[in-house]
Parts: C-alpha cells; sequence; structure tokens
C-alpha cells in the first residue's frame, strides 16, 4: 500500500467542538421530554440504539439540539468511540460525557470520513494513548480533542476509506445480529431438552 503525502491538521482548524449539557442542571420532573445520548448509546459509526427520554427545563435546543452530521465522541470512561448523527437523531441532546464535532466546511472534510479516523485503532494509537497512558481514570478535555491532529487528504480518498470503514462497520453488525439469532435458538433448545423445572 502506498503512503499517502496530505496535510494533517488539528482538530479545532476543521470543526467546531463543544461539550454536551450537564443533565442534572436542567433536570425536571415537570419539564418537557427530550432524548438524550449518552455514550452508552455509541455503538458502530453512526446512532441507532434507541435513546433515552429526560425530563428536562430550559435548554436551548437551537444551541444545544444535534444536527445531522454532527459527530459525537465519547470523553470519559471508553473514549475515542465516535457516532455520526443521522437525520432520525437530529435534534437530540448530548450529555456532558460526549464532544459534540460540527465540521466547519464540509467540503473540505467529510463527517464520515472523520467518524471513521476517529473511530480507528491508528488514531486511538497514535493520538488517543499518548493522553491516557496507563491511567486508572480514562478521560479527555475538549482542551486535549482540540490539540489532536487529523489527516486530511483529497474528498475522493476521504469518501473511498468512509466507504470501507461504513462497509466493515455493516458486516459487523450483522455479523453480532446473526451470532445472537445463533446464541438465542441454542439457548432454547436446552429449555426444550430439560425444561424449566428443576
Amino acid at each position: 500500500m502506498t503512503k499517502i503525502d496530505c496535510p494533517f491538521f488539528k482538530i479545532d482548524q476543521i470543526v467546531r467542538l463543544t461539550q454536551g449539557i450537564p443533565i442534572s442542571r436542567h433536570k425536571d420532573n415537570n419539564g418537557m421530554f427530550y432524548c438524550l445520548v449518552s455514550p452508552k448509546h455509541l455503538d458502530g459509526l453512526t446512532l441507532e440504539n434507541s435513546i433515552d427520554k429526560v425530563q428536562l427545563k430550559n435548554v436551548d435546543v437551537s444551541k444545544h439540539g444535534l444536527l445531522k452530521n454532527d459527530i459525537l465522541v465519547v470523553l470519559r470512561h471508553d473514549i475515542g468511540k465516535a457516532a455520526l448523527i443521522t437525520e432520525n437523531f437530529s435534534g437530540c441532546l448530548a450529555d456532558k460525557n460526549l464532544a459534540v464535532i460540527r465540521c466547519k466546511k464540509s467540503s473540505y472534510i467529510s463527517p464520515n470520513y472523520l467518524v471513521s479516523v476517529l473511530n480507528s485503532q491508528w488514531f486511538y494509537h497514535t493520538q488517543l494513548s499518548a493522553i491516557t497512558g496507563s491511567s486508572t481514570v480514562i478521560s479527555i478535555s475538549l482542551t486535549q480533542l482540540r490539540q489532536l491532529k487529523i489527516p486530511v487528504p483529497d474528498l475522493i480518498t476521504q469518501t473511498k476509506l468512509a466507504d470501507l470503514f461504513f462497509s466493515l462497520d455493516k458486516l459487523k453488525k450483522s455479523s453480532l445480529s446473526a451470532l445472537k439469532v445463533r446464541q438465542e435458538i441454542t439457548e432454547e433448545s436446552l429449555f426444550q431438552l430439560f425444561g424449566e423445572n428443576i
């Protein structure tokens, strides 16, 4: 494979970066219901899981609401996991354990490419592991995230790389789904063989 010669940019040069909202500050049992994304919902390159609903007050959705093609990045515990916001989750809110990335110039960097790079082992080993080291408290601040560098090849290369990552993600999800079905069938066979009574 031929090495690509392309520029690297600090994340804050190519995206707008904010942090999700502190839920405890806005929680109210009489407030409006909002869809809330937290780190547990990030499993794959796109957000697809069902999302929690919480009652909150005084939330400026025009400021904090997620938009299609925003990218969420986990800041605490399982750092580095990232997911792209699809149309279905536009308007949801992110909690404070997530960074919200919005590309500044979609003609310069593809959100699909960026979420692929952020989820890659390459990014983790060359960028994130230097920050986390062997610490028992695994977290990254927005300031640290802003300093990390992203390779930005031409848009055609970005599209090809993103397509590879998204194809792999789709294959992984379908394989996991097939494994789950196989496990359910195997588990059911135990009930058929031995019954439920002991």
